[in-house]
């Protein structure tokens, strides 16, 4: 009986690394319909803002990611810094800057954005990296 179970292990142990690594790989994450490549949600590249050149960061993400727009909590928007640097004037600083002059766009939710910047970011920030950095 020993035998028996001792030979089923390396079966079992091989069977559970398998699917770990099974499990580890990435496929394409389809149905965007988009030849740009994603960021994912909570990045914008420059190759999707690429497609759409003629609209402000603000009008960028609306279309893009309208999702980080919204608060939960009912009140104002995220934060917004750009080239690392916080900015006055909240969500409306973005409609000021031309998509075509993004690098990229990345969200930060409350709890990551609190954690980096501190306790005025409750409905996160969005980091506009610009082509000129």
């Amino acid at each position: 009986m020993t035998s028996r179970f001792v030979r089923t292990i390396p079966l079992f142990l091989f069977l559970l690394l398998a699917s770990a690594v099974g499990g580890c790989a990435s496929g394409s994450s389809g149905g965007s319909g988009s030849s740009a490549a994603r960021g994912g949600r909570n990045l914008i590249t420059e190759s999707e803002l690429a497609e759409i050149p003629s609209m402000s960061a603000l009008e960028a993400v609306q279309r893009l990611r309208a999702g980080w727009l919204t608060s939960r909590t009912g009140a104002i928007g995220p934060q917004v810094h750009i080239d690392g640097r916080p900015v006055a004037g909240g969500l409306q600083v973005l409609s000021s800057v031309r998509s075509s002059d993004v690098r990229e766009m990345r969200f930060r939710n409350g709890r990551d954005a609190t954690t980096l910047y501190g306790t005025n970011y409750s409905n996160g920030v969005i980091e506009v990296t610009t082509r000129t950095r």
